[in-house]
């Protein structure tokens, strides 16, 4: 099993994290056999401008409604941009302080099922793009201490498992995407098979959102009750094993 021949490599890694060798200027020494993407640090340091930019306009609209149905209004409001809106929002849910999950159910409760998944998941693919470019054009050891301090031993996990880990959280509805776009962007993975682990992952949880999300347009009808039986098998039956559980490290990390 995958999880079982990783399960040695990522504590290998932990152990070398913890003798203190992996700092800033080491940590990528040892990377000559890995293509890394470094951005110039005038390129990060505009992207975080645009990204704050884009936050600060969202929320001077904040006379709409940020429930569900007041995003859907909002979203559908623009007409023939209301599908780039989506995906731009998306793209910068985690500037926007805006959830995934409510972004998603909103693309499935105004857009429908099938161009709800295929709007989320281009959306959660450029999100994580963007994140994955800035964690590694920012990089450093401050920043990697400040991802330690939240999401502990997140970094050796990604380092061991790689795209895999980046594929199942991405494919769990509530795995912590976030934390691990932000990781990504400090290990050595090649930027091919981050995103298509993200591509792939994204449409697989953009789907589950989606068809939620288009069940809510009824109310309460038996489609309703059904999908969300489905959506709350599809979130607990994996933790009722402990190897996904240490996995995702759900029980620390939250999206």
């Amino acid at each position: 099993m995958i999880l079982a021949r990783s399960e040695a490599v990522f504590k290998q890694n932990s152990s070398r994290s913890a003798d203190g060798n992996r700092g800033a200027d080491g940590y990528c020494a040892g990377v000559s056999t890995t293509r890394q993407i470094r951005l110039a640090p005038w390129a990060v340091w505009v992207l975080l401008a645009l990204a704050f930019a884009l936050g600060y306009w969202v929320h001077l609209q904040a006379s709409f409604d940020l429930s569900l149905d007041g995003l859907r209004v909002w979203i559908q409001s623009w007409g023939r941009w209301a599908p780039l809106l989506f995906v731009t929002v998306l793209t910068f849910r985690q500037f926007l302080l805006l959830p995934s999950l409510v972004l998603l159910t909103v693309g499935g409760l105004g857009f429908g099922v099938f161009w709800g998944t295929i709007l989320g998941a281009v959306g959660l693919f450029f999100s994580g793009i963007v994140t994955f470019a800035l964690g590694r054009g920012l990089g450093g050891e401050r920043m990697r201490r400040k991802i330690k301090e939240r999401y502990p031993e997140m970094e050796a996990r990604v380092e061991a498992l790689g795209p895999f880990l980046v594929l199942v959280v991405m494919a769990y509805p509530g795995g912590p995407m976030t934390a691990v776009f932000w990781a990504s962007g400090l290990t050595t993975m090649g930027f091919l098979p981050f995103a298509a682990a993200v591509l792939a992952g994204g449409v697989v949880r953009s789907f589950l959102y989606s068809l939620f999300g288009s069940t809510l347009i009824e109310g309460f009808s038996a489609q309703f009750l059904w999908i969300s039986l489905v959506m709350a098998a599809v979130f607990l039956l994996p933790l009722c094993f402990a190897r996904v559980r240490q996995l995702l490290g759900l029980s620390r990390l939250r999206d």
